[in-house]
C-alpha cells in the first residue's frame, strides 16, 4: 500500500487508519487512494463514481430486490443506482430514467425493457430534463421509484440539483411507493431543496 510507504507505517496501520477516516466521514475511499470529505461540498458524479463503499453495493443489490417481473419502474440519477441498474439484467419489467448511465448499464443486457426521458442533457450530473418531460411523467404510474439523495431529514430530502428536484417531486407523485437511497457518505449538500413528505408514501432503506 503506498500509504504505508509514504509515511512509514506498517501495513496494518495505514489499513486501520483508512477505515477509521472513511467510517467517520472524514474521507472517502476512491479508486487508487483517498479523497478528503469536505463538509461544504459534495464531489461530481463522476467523482462519485470511483467511490468505492461496500454500504453503497448493500444499498443497490436491496433495491434490485425490490424490482419485479411485469412492473413499471423509475430509476433515478445517483451512483448508487447506476450499480443497481447492473443488477437488473435477468428482470423481466420495464424501467424508465433520467440518468444516462443508468441506460447505458440497462441496455448491456436484453432485459429489462429501458425507456430514457429525452431533454436537455445536464453533463455534470449525467441526466435529462425538460419540460416536455415533466408533462409526460403525468402518464406513467410507477409501481416503485428508486431515487438517491443527499440527506434526509424529518420534512424532506436534499436534491442537489433544482431541475433534478423538479423532476423527482412529479415522479413521487406518479409513484405508488417510493425507496430513498442516501448518499454514504456524510457530506453537506452543495444546494438544499426539500421535498414535503408528509403526504407522500416514503420507503427507506
Amino acid at each position: 500500500m503506498k500509504l504505508a510507504h509514504h509515511f512509514g507505517i506498517t501495513f496494518d496501520t495505514a489499513r486501520r487508519d483508512v477505515l477509521k477516516l472513511t467510517s467517520s466521514g472524514q474521507a472517502v475511499r476512491i479508486h487508487g487512494g483517498l479523497m478528503e470529505a469536505k463538509l461544504n461540498n459534495v464531489p461530481g458524479f463522476v467523482t462519485r463514481t470511483h467511490i468505492q463503499s461496500p454500504i453503497k453495493a448493500k444499498m443497490a443489490k436491496l433495491a434490485s430486490q425490490e424490482v419485479h417481473p411485469g412492473g413499471l419502474y423509475f430509476i433515478g440519477a445517483s451512483t448508487t443506482l447506476m450499480q443497481m441498474c447492473e443488477l437488473l439484467g435477468q428482470v423481466n419489467t420495464t424501467v424508465v430514467t433520467n440518468s444516462i448511465d443508468n441506460a447505458i448499464r440497462l441496455t448491456l443486457h436484453e432485459l429489462p425493457a429501458v425507456e430514457l426521458l429525452g431533454g436537455k442533457i445536464d453533463k455534470g450530473n449525467r441526466y435529462t430534463y425538460s419540460l416536455e418531460t415533466l408533462a409526460k411523467l403525468d402518464n406513467y404510474t410507477f409501481d416503485s421509484t428508486f431515487l438517491g439523495t443527499s440527506k434526509i431529514q424529518a420534512d424532506g430530502i436534499t436534491i442537489v440539483d433544482a431541475y433534478d428536484a423538479t423532476i423527482i417531486k412529479k415522479v413521487i407523485v406518479r409513484s405508488k411507493k417510493s425507496f430513498l437511497l442516501p448518499k454514504s457518505i456524510n457530506l453537506r449538500p452543495r444546494i438544499l431543496l426539500r421535498i414535503n413528505l408528509l403526504t407522500l408514501r416514503i420507503s427507506t432503506f
